[in-house]
């Protein structure tokens, strides 16, 4: 299933995941605080997703990069996890064909 173009809704992290449905999420910690995201449910080879932080600077979303990747995990530029801090912070990952998001920028 290709992602939807445009922006979906907020994503809540459960268990370090997210879903996406949109090529664009805002993404929340449990409970409106800082969490930590470490798989993408969903999508498919090639598709590309741009994370935010819904909270902005009052609720970190610290992007965590797995240095073993499997299906639905994250691996970014550098081997170092990146945190969403700031309203104006995002990611954009994109997905291949072992099933992994790789860092394709962030801003």
């Amino acid at each position: 299933l290709e992602l939807d173009p445009g922006e979906g809704v907020e994503q809540t992290i459960s268990s370090g995941a997210v879903t996406v449905t949109h090529r664009v999420h805002s993404v929340a910690g449990e409970g409106g605080s800082a969490d930590a995201l470490t798989d993408i449910e969903g999508g498919q080879a090639f598709d590309r997703v741009r994370i935010y932080s819904a909270g902005g600077a009052s609720a970190t979303i610290t992007v965590t990069h797995n240095g073993s990747p499997s299906a639905n995990d994250l691996s970014l530029t550098g081997g170092a996890n990146y945190d969403i801090d700031t309203a104006t912070k995002f990611i954009e990952l994109e997905k291949r064909l072992d099933g992994v998001w790789y860092e394709i920028r962030r801003g």
